[in-house]
C-alpha cells in the first residue's frame, strides 16, 4: 500500500478503485467488449425462454444479453439436479426491467455507484426500481409465477432459487 501512495496521483485512484467490488469491474468490462451471443449460448436461451420472454431478451444490449446468459449458467450450475424451466428463465431475466430505464454503460456505473441519484421517476429512478419494472414486464407477457416472482424479488419466489440467483449474479 505504501508503494502505491508513493506513485503519484494516477496510483493512488487505483488504490481506491480497488476497494470497489471485483464484480461491478468485470461487469463493466465485459459491457464495453461484449459481441453477441454465439450459437450456443442462443439455443440455450431459445430452450429456456417463451417466447415473449425472449422477445424481451432480444431488446437488451449484447452486453446485457452475455451477463445474464453468464448467471443462467452459473445458476444452473449450483443445482445438483436440473433446475425447472421458469426459474432458469428467472435467471436469464433477472435484470429485464432495466431496458426501462435507458442508460448506456457509462450512466449505469453513475447509478451503481451513487446511490443517491435517481429520485422521481427519471431514468435513475427507474433504474433503481428495475425488479418491479421487470416484473411487471413479464406479468404483460405471461410469464409463469414463479420466474415473475424470482425477477421482482417478491416473498412468493422459492427461496432456494433466489439464494442461488443472488450467488450466480455476483459475477
Amino acid at each position: 500500500m505504501t508503494d502505491l501512495r508513493r506513485a503519484g496521483s494516477r496510483r493512488r485512484g487505483w488504490a481506491r478503485a480497488r476497494f470497489l467490488p471485483a464484480h461491478l469491474v468485470r461487469r463493466f468490462w465485459w459491457a464495453v467488449t461484449a459481441r453477441p451471443l454465439g450459437p450456443v449460448a442462443s439455443s440455450f436461451v431459445s430452450s429456456n425462454l417463451l417466447p415473449a420472454e425472449r422477445e424481451l431478451f432480444e431488446r437488451m444490449s449484447a452486453s446485457d444479453q452475455r451477463h445474464h446468459v453468464q448467471v443462467a449458467c452459473r445458476f444452473v450450475n449450483g443445482f445438483s439436479a436440473a433446475a425447472p424451466r421458469e426459474w432458469v428463465a428467472g435467471a436469464l431475466l433477472h435484470d429485464i426491467g432495466k431496458l426501462s430505464c435507458g442508460l448506456g454503460t457509462f450512466r449505469r456505473v453513475i447509478a451503481t455507484l451513487t446511490p443517491v441519484v435517481g429520485r422521481g421517476d427519471g431514468p435513475f429512478a427507474r433504474y433503481r426500481r428495475h425488479e418491479a419494472i421487470g416484473a411487471s414486464l413479464l406479468l404483460a407477457v405471461g410469464s409463469e409465477a414463479t420466474t415473475v416472482a424470482l425477477v421482482g424479488h417478491w416473498p412468493e419466489a422459492p427461496v432456494e432459487a433466489a439464494c442461488a440467483l443472488d450467488r450466480a449474479d455476483e459475477v
